[in-house]
């Protein structure tokens, strides 16, 4: 059996696919989609943002039904987290038979302290992504990490 996990983060919309009997990856795929730039400085997503959200998602939906992909996870962080309209954001997902779940900042930390915890060597590599391309709200930043 397969499973898929949709990372939907600010500058990009990002599925995985697992192999669910030894977890090994099977294919990574990202869509780049700037919901961050409506996110960090209107506070909302606007109609076209979301449009074009629901329509990478579809899309997602059905290259996992074709790959037979039982089990589906779909996560948001800051982008959705930090908006004004997330419950509309998750009205219209919920119509598209996806449950998303909006992970909190505190998680987002422990996710990487546990992955830290577990590994023996790694590097952190902090671009700012997110505070370069979005300077009209730093105390709201939410930086990038990439694991190595």
């Amino acid at each position: 059996m397969k499973i898929s996990i949709v990372d939907i983060g600010s500058n990009a919309v990002k599925y995985k696919i697992f192999n669910s009997e030894n977890f090994e990856l099977v294919e990574y795929y990202r869509e780049p989609l700037r919901l961050g730039k409506d996110a960090f400085t209107q506070g909302f997503l606007s109609e076209l943002t979301l449009k074009q959200l629901a329509i990478v998602l579809e899309r997602f939906k059905r290259v996992f039904s074709e790959k037979n992909i039982e089990k589906q996870f779909y996560m948001a962080t800051s982008a959705i987290r930090d908006c004004t309209n997330k419950d509309e954001i998750l009205s219209l997902l919920k119509k598209q038979n996806i449950d998303l779940k909006i992970i909190s900042g505190d998680t987002e930390a422990g996710l990487l302290k546990e992955f830290k915890a577990n590994v023996e060597s790694y590097a952190i590599l902090d671009l700012s992504l997110i505070h370069i391309s979005e300077p009209t709200r730093p105390l709201y930043i939410s930086y990038a990490v990439f694991c190595l």
